[in-house]
C-alpha cells in the first residue's frame, strides 16, 4: 500500500550504512524507496606482528589498507615490510604473518652485494661482491 513502512535487514555481514544493518522502506507510486545493502569486512583484519591502517568500523568489498611489519620483521612470501590486504567477499584476505629475520631483498638494496644464504638474523651470511660496471 503507498506511505506503508516496513523495516527491511541486511543479511549477515552486509550493511546499509555504517554500523547500521536495518533501514525503513517506504512505499511510494514508483515503488519500494530503498538503499541495498553492501557486503563489507567488519573489525580489524589480524596480521602477525604487523600494524596496519584500519581506521574504521567497514570496509567494503575491494577496499584496500596497509599492514606493516614491526620493526626487524617482514612478509617472507613477498620479501618485504609493507603489503595491501584487501577486503573480499568472504572478509579480510588471508596474508601470513610478519616474520623475524633478514630481509634479503632490502639487505642486497642497501649492501650492495648478491647471492646471500642466510635467513635468520643470527645465521652467518655468505656473501660474493657483484661486478661493477659502467
Amino acid at each position: 500500500m503507498v506511505n506503508s513502512m516496513v523495516t527491511v535487514t541486511c543479511e549477515d555481514n552486509y550493511l546499509v550504512d555504517r554500523n547500521m544493518i536495518d533501514q525503513q522502506v517506504l512505499c511510494t507510486l514508483k515503488g519500494w524507496d530503498s538503499r541495498d545493502c553492501h557486503k563489507v569486512c567488519l573489525g580489524e583484519p589480524l596480521v602477525g606482528n604487523a600494524t596496519t591502517t584500519w581506521r574504521d568500523d567497514m570496509w567494503l568489498v575491494n577496499d584496500t589498507i596497509n599492514a606493516t611489519c614491526l620493526e626487524g620483521y617482514h612478509f617472507i612470501e613477498a620479501n618485504t615490510t609493507e603489503m595491501l590486504l584487501s577486503c573480499e567477499y568472504d572478509g579480510w584476505e588471508d596474508l601470513l604473518a610478519c616474520e623475524k629475520g633478514r630481509n634479503m631483498q632490502l639487505y642486497r638494496q642497501y649492501t650492495g652485494w648478491r647471492n646471500l644464504t642466510a635467513c635468520e638474523e643470527d645465521e652467518p651470511v655468505t656473501v660474493v661482491p657483484m661486478s661493477r660496471t659502467c
